[in-house]
């Protein structure tokens, strides 16, 4: 598993188309139709939650926008799990991590490519609504894994070098709903033995059902 800050959350005590939401009426007005848009279908079971679209940002962080896009364009992401949902009340950071399991607890779903170079150093932020990319302790290891970002969480950000933070590369634009239903998910503790303590395993996970591209002016 991408282990998304693990010293920081130990040390936090974490280790159809909907209509839209009063949120997604504020970025509806400013999408840039130079940008990608990229459409997660969320499900769980028999039930349809709705769509969450990102508007990616390729001129930012090209690479792994580029990355992104390969597996939406594999469809690898349909299918996997939200596997982690952070957002207890009081927690450092407010997140849901998704893309790389069909199963709880079961291996990684063949076809990753190989990691990315990290992209930090750049104006994206980990703010409230940004998709950005998990990874391991080591900054190049992002592969399929990502989390979308609650609230803000610029703790994640780009620091130093020795504190490269996480990849922010696009944002919500439409499908808070869906975002706020996922974020009521109960949960349990993870079993990972690094993330010990940490409750933040669906006990009945949603699923990305379908990922795919969507032109501007689609619906």
């Amino acid at each position: 598993m991408r282990s998304l800050l693990i010293a920081t959350l130990a040390a936090a005590g974490l280790a159809g188309c909907a209509s839209p939401s009063p949120r997604d009426a504020d970025t509806a007005a400013s999408l840039d139709r130079d940008k990608p848009l990229a459409v997660f279908e969320i499900a769980r079971g028999d039930e349809t939650w709705g769509r969450i679209v990102f508007e990616l940002d390729p001129a930012s962080a090209p690479i792994t926008v580029a990355n992104f896009l390969q597996y939406v364009d594999e469809s690898y992401f349909d299918g996997t799990l939200i596997h982690r949902v952070l957002v207890a009340p009081g927690a450092r950071i407010q997140i849901f991590q998704g893309g790389g399991y069909t199963v709880l607890n079961g291996p990684s779903k063949p076809g990753q490519h190989p990691p990315i170079k990290l992209e930090t150093a750049t104006s994206l932020k980990n703010e409230r609504g940004t998709i950005s990319m998990a990874r391991d302790a080591a900054p190049d290891t992002a592969t399929s894994e990502y989390f979308v970002n609650v609230e803000a969480n610029h703790r994640l950000d780009y620091q130093s070098a020795e504190k490269p933070g996480y990849a922010a590369f696009g944002r919500i634009v439409s499908g808070w709903d869906v975002v706020e239903r996922i974020s009521r998910v109960a949960v349990r503790e993870y079993p990972d033995p690094e993330l010990k303590g940490e409750i933040s395993q669906p006990i009945d996970p949603p699923l990305v059902r379908r990922a795919f591209r969507l032109k501007h002016g689609q619906q």
